[in-house]
């Protein structure tokens, strides 16, 4: 599972990346909210959403 980073603060219009990414707005809430992981896919998904060139661990830390 991968959650997303307590120490980082990013601003993400969480509709316009839902559609985007194709899942459910309140989903998206969670996984940036720290309150679910999410699958690798969607890690990068994210990730890509928020910066092209970032990479998942700039934003997710893999927790098994």
């Amino acid at each position: 599972m991968y959650y997303f980073k307590s120490n980082i603060e990013v601003k993400v219009n969480k509709t316009k990346a839902s559609e985007v990414i194709g899942i459910a707005r309140p989903h998206i809430t969670n996984i940036i909210n720290r309150k679910i992981g999410c699958s690798k896919h969607v890690a990068y998904c994210i990730t890509k959403y928020i910066n092209s060139e970032a990479e998942i661990s700039d934003y997710f830390e893999r927790i098994e």
